[in-house]
């Protein structure tokens, strides 16, 4: 059996703890990480229902646009109206 000195003893010792203490904090930073990987899926799962619920700003331009006229159609509409009421005003020649 050999004998070992007080400093081998305390050298291995604290290795150990230092061993200890990196895996705590190794499994603690895999755990954070995990659950912020977990909170990101969540996230894009939640954007992507957004997306199949809700049309996009495109989209929704688009149909506006179907339902009601642009600016300048209702321009042109007001210019076309404008000019066939001075064109049928006999006051206007």
């Amino acid at each position: 059996m050999t004998l070992h000195s007080e400093e081998e003893i305390d050298r291995t010792t604290v290795t150990e703890d230092l061993r200890a203490e990196a895996e705590i904090k190794l499994i603690t930073i895999t755990e954070d990480f995990q659950s912020q990987v977990n909170i990101q899926s969540t996230i894009t799962e939640d954007l992507q229902s957004l997306e199949e619920t809700h049309p996009t700003i495109t989209e929704y331009l688009q149909a506006q646009e179907e339902i009601h006229p642009t600016i300048t159609e209702e321009l042109q509409a007001q210019v076309e109206i404008q000019s066939t009421t001075i064109a049928d005003d006999p006051q206007a020649k």
